[in-house]
């Protein structure tokens, strides 16, 4: 006579199941409702980082009389240009080389 599966094995199995059917229903359930992936898991730690980097940049930059310093020790320890941009125009207001002058737009 061939045993079964004992009563104890076959709830604590149903109770897996239960809780595995309810994870990947609750993941279903935030990717539909908010567009969450396995992308912004890994994108989110980058945006925290250019956040934090730009709050700092800006605060240096208002409170620093050398702009050109603060663009050149940033551009310097992050390995980046910055800019700053008018929000109506869209075009660089500041940088480093152009401090005074207005931007101008690319060639096309």
């Amino acid at each position: 006579m061939k045993r079964g599966w004992s009563l104890q094995r076959k709830i604590i199995l149903l109770g897996l199941l239960h809780w595995l059917l309810g994870g990947a229903g609750l993941i279903g359930y935030v990717r539909l409702r908010y567009g969450l992936g396995p992308n912004a898991l890994l994108v989110a730690p980058s945006q925290d980082r250019i956040a934090r980097v730009i709050t700092e940049f800006q605060q240096d930059l208002e409170n620093a009389s050398d702009q050109a310093a603060v663009f050149t020790v940033y551009r310097l320890r992050y390995g980046a240009d910055f800019f700053v941009v008018a929000p109506r125009t869209g075009r660089a207001a500041l940088t480093v080389a152009n401090r005074a002058a207005p931007a101008r737009s690319p060639r096309r």
